[in-house]
């Protein structure tokens, strides 16, 4: 199990292609065997950069409040 914040309104930013957010969302406890990569973040500023290492095969899916309900 892992315990987890979500990230608020990830936008992505055109100059470099990563995703940035400022502001963190809920807090969710997930089973780690979901889990097909891991990613990073760094502060950048007053923002959160994510950085994604996975390959071709796994792709970062946001989902927004609009789509969980």
């Amino acid at each position: 199990m892992a315990a987890i914040h979500t990230c608020s309104e990830p936008q992505v930013k055109a100059e470099n292609g990563f995703y940035y957010y400022s502001r963190e969302g809920h807090l969710e406890v997930t089973d780690m065997n979901c889990f097909q990569c891991l990613v990073d973040r760094v502060k950048d500023g007053n923002e959160w950069v994510i950085l994604d290492r996975s390959d071709a095969s796994a792709c970062p899916v946001f989902i927004t409040d609009k789509d969980s309900s």
